[in-house]
């Protein structure tokens, strides 16, 4: 039995994400993120805000590749990590408290918009060496169930929905879906 206190949190990044490398070259990637819970206020009826809580990210290796090319602040995610609270002196000698998580997994919520899952090809085999399955499985556009004549999404490509109001983040590489992206049938 492990001693870990694992986590789990709907929120969104609200920070820029920074990438960064150990000593020992490990690829690393740091946000922060937030969460504002809602409940039911007994006396109105209505759905009211918590207060807001933020805990900074600690990405390590692939998440933290895979993350820095798909998160913008602002994005809606899911996060599942290794929570870890610690204590520390600022600059002043305040005392203070750190909550960090240690992503295990990340991605977007899909509960909040859309988006596309793109799994980097595999080296071509050698000669002599034969594909997997698995291989076999992603067609030659590098993205399965996608088919000639598809519209190409890239990693990093954003969409919107037309109820949500866009960040400044957004403005710029906003994709219209309903307009936009049309795949041909």
């Amino acid at each position: 039995m492990s001693n870990e206190a694992y986590f789990s949190v709907t929120g969104y990044v609200a920070t820029q994400p920074v990438t960064g490398t150990t000593r020992s070259g490990v690829p690393t990637l740091s946000m922060r993120i937030g969460w504002t819970p809602r409940r039911l206020d007994q006396g109105t009826g209505e759905w009211v805000d918590e207060p807001t809580s933020f805990a900074s990210l600690k990405c390590y290796r692939k998440i933290a590749e895979n993350g820095f090319t798909c998160l913008h602040k602002g994005d809606p995610v899911t996060v599942k990590g290794r929570l870890r609270v610690r204590e520390y002196q600022d600059q002043a000698g305040v005392r203070r408290t750190s909550v960090d998580i240690v992503a295990d997994s990340l991605g977007h919520d899909l509960s909040k918009g859309m988006s596309f899952y793109s799994r980097p090809r595999p080296p071509a085999p050698q000669q002599g060496q034969e594909r997997s399955e698995a291989d076999e499985a992603v067609p030659a556009s590098g993205v399965a169930g996608r088919s000639e004549g598809d519209v190409a999404v890239e990693p990093g490509d954003r969409f919107v929905d037309d109820d949500e109001p866009l960040g400044e983040h957004d403005a710029e590489s906003a994709v219209h879906v309903a307009e936009d992206f049309a795949v041909p049938v």
